[in-house]
């Protein structure tokens, strides 16, 4: 297996909104977007807990947080926020790029309602992803990993 010097991997930088509670996002000019990242927590208890990691890509973030208020959201006690990636670095993102920072990020929280890339992913390109803007308990700094 061939170690990768992590000071010399591409960045994903990925600037993190406001968490808007669910039922607000909803009518935000940025669920509008085609494509990106978000993540789902919850605040119960004086805690928040990251449920889920998730892209959008060729449908808008409302379609995809439905499906989730459909599915799952609503087992969660507590008030559910969302949180939306925009893509900083590269300048030109692509679906692989989208995936990959999903899977990085993902691998690292372990959220409670992804079922994959937990144990381990693959990726077309690694990279180290910083999250800055209002990234909550995401970490600053994430170094993809080799699996």
């Amino acid at each position: 297996m061939e170690l990768i010097n992590k000071n010399k991997l591409k960045t994903i930088e990925i600037d993190w909104s406001y968490p808007l509670k669910i039922d607000s996002a909803l009518i935000s000019e940025r669920c509008n977007k085609s494509w990106g990242i978000y993540y789902i927590s919850r605040k119960f208890g004086g805690k928040e807990t990251l449920l889920y990691v998730g892209l959008t890509f060729h449908q808008n973030f409302i379609h995809r947080i439905n499906q989730h208020r459909k599915n799952w959201i609503n087992q969660f006690r507590g008030e559910k926020y969302v949180r939306f990636g925009e893509f900083v670095k590269p300048s030109n993102i692509t679906k692989a790029i989208i995936e990959d920072a999903e899977s990085g990020i993902i691998h690292q929280i372990q959220p409670t309602k992804n079922i994959c890339k937990k144990r381990s992913y693959t990726y077309t390109e690694q990279y180290k992803i910083s999250n800055t803007g209002f990234r909550g308990i995401i970490p600053k700094e994430i170094p993809m990993s080799c699996h």
